[in-house]
């Protein structure tokens, strides 16, 4: 089955050019289209797609209305940001509505090819400079979950392996075929990680590696 995406972008070109990418790309069928946020939601109601691209600022309803309202009654649907702003407040705006994704519109094929695989696999994916932006929102933050010690302390080896991976963006296959282990293996640790830091988002994985000195992302 393709991985079924709805494109939402108030400009007939920037639609049209993703439509066209997106074409030849093996495994992804795009379902639909919207020019603003109210489109958006109506067609993730009907069309019960994998992925929205959803851009920002957008007439009638902004993205992050349309996010909020579409996670909201489509939870299984994943809303993949794909926009000109790089700003802090619009990042973390659209994450809070329920994004998974974060990319935008200089990003190139090939990392726009992974960023809608790792999000359909249920992971969070996100440009450079927007890792950076989370990164130094996180490092600037006086309240920390968990002292930098525990992640020697409490983590093996090999989920140190797999957390360094994670945080340099690779995705589950491509951590795998780094540290010759499956797939399976490697959502273990990822799993394990998580419930061992007592963390639910890449971002706070991404935050605690730079702490302690895992990541220099």
């Amino acid at each position: 089955m393709p991985i079924k995406i709805v494109i939402v972008d108030d400009h007939d070109l920037v639609r049209e050019g993703l439509v066209g990418m997106l074409g030849s790309v093996d495994g992804v069928e795009v379902v639909g289209e919207a020019e603003n946020g109210r489109m958006a939601v109506e067609q993730a109601n009907k069309l019960h797609p994998d992925i929205i691209i959803m851009d920002v600022n957008m007439p009638e309803m902004n993205g992050i209305e349309a996010t909020r309202e579409v996670v909201a009654k489509n939870p299984k649907v994943k809303v993949l940001v794909l926009t000109m702003h790089s700003d802090k407040e619009y990042v973390k705006q659209m994450l809070r509505a329920g994004a998974t994704g974060y990319l935008l519109k200089n990003t190139k094929k090939d990392g726009f090819e992974r960023a809608i695989k790792a999000v359909y696999h249920g992971e969070n994916y996100f440009s450079n400079s927007v890792s950076g932006l989370l990164i130094n929102n996180y490092l600037n933050q006086g309240n920390e979950k968990i002292k930098d010690s525990k992640v020697d302390r409490l983590l093996s080896e090999r989920e140190k392996e797999v957390l360094t991976l994670l945080c340099d963006g690779l995705i589950n296959k491509e951590i795998g075929n780094e540290l010759f282990i499956s797939t399976r293996t490697v959502e273990t640790h990822r799993r394990n990680i998580m419930q061992k830091l007592d963390v639910h988002a890449v971002a706070d994985l991404v935050r605690i590696a730079v702490k302690a000195g895992l990541s220099s992302a």
